[in-house]
Formats: structure tokens, sequence, C-alpha cells
């Protein structure tokens, strides 16, 4: 029986043991942060990296319960932090997402189809073409509906194109050419 074996049984076996063992656990990693704090944190990182990697649903029951035990307006304030740092992180798919949930508000209010439409797919599925003018976008573009959803257009995959900012405010919520309702 190797030395953990015997140790693991001890504790199940007696409690004051379990608890001594905690304890001198603990000690060992206060001595440790003390000693190299930044080398500590780094190692305890990867550990806890490691056990969330191996253990995905336990690490998320983990999350989850401690969550569930926060005070709601601690809950609150913590989410709205994580919010405002993604907001400065990630600005573009901030922009994106406020775009598309606008435009999915508007197809429900005009009672058309709403599909989740991510607008990076889009972009993606069209070859980074615009799909009014037919040139490259580079920087800024705008999910644009083939079909307005102010015509009726339905908020799908089927019914946007990535377009340029100009040629979309351009185009309005004019049909496009050949195309009559």
């Amino acid at each position: 029986m190797s030395t953990n074996a015997r140790r693991c049984a001890r504790r199940q076996e007696d409690p004051a043991y379990a608890e001594r063992e905690r304890a001198r656990s603990r000690a060992l990693f206060a001595r440790r942060r003390q000693a190299d704090p930044e080398k500590e944190t780094e190692r305890a990182r990867t550990a806890n990296a490691l056990y969330r990697e191996r253990h995905p649903e336990r690490a998320r029951a983990s999350v989850r319960a401690s969550f569930a035990k926060m005070d709601p307006e601690v809950r609150r304030a913590r989410g709205r932090v994580a919010s405002a740092l993604c907001r400065e992180r990630h600005p573009e798919v901030r922009r994106a997402q406020g775009r598309a949930s606008t435009a999915k508000h508007n197809a429900r209010k005009k009672g058309a189809t709403v599909e989740n439409v991510d607008p990076a797919v889009v972009l993606k599925r069209d070859g980074g073409i615009c799909g009014i003018c037919r040139e490259p976008i580079t920087g800024e573009w705008h999910l644009d509906h083939v079909v307005p959803l102010a015509r009726g257009g339905e908020h799908s995959y089927k019914n946007t194109q990535a377009a340029h900012p100009f040629c979309n405010l351009s185009k309005g919520a004019r049909l496009p050419e050949g195309v009559s309702l």
C-alpha cells in the first residue's frame, strides 16, 4: 500500500488525523506563498486550470453553487464588472451583438421570422465582400437585411449580408432592384 493510500485510509478512519493533515497542508501553502507569491499564484492557477480541464462538470457545478450562495446584490455587481471588462476588451463583438439584438427586436415588432444570426458568420460566409457594391470590406461593416425589416423582411441568414456602412445607410429601407413585395 502506497503512502498516499495509507494517508487516505487513515483520514477516513480518524477525523482528528484528517484535521491535522489539512492544517499541515494549509501551513505548507502559506509558507510557499510567503516565500514566492508570484510563483505560488502561478502554480495554483496551473493546478486549477488542470483540474477544470479534467473535471469540467465538477468545476461548473462548483461555480454555480458558489454563485447560488452569493448575495444577489454582490452577484449583480460582479456581473456588471464582468460586462464592463468584456465591453472594454472586445468592443467589436459587443457592437455586433448590440446591432443584432436591435435587428431581432425590430423584426419581432413587425411579426417577422427571427433567427439567431451571428454577424461574424455572415461576414465569413460572404467572403468579406459587400453585398451591395461587391467591393471587399475592410474595417467597419454592417449586417444588412436584403429585404429590410421595415418592409417585412425576416431576420435570418437567408435575408442578411455583410455591407459597408455607407452602402447600407445609403440603401436605407429600399428594396434591391428586381425585388418586389
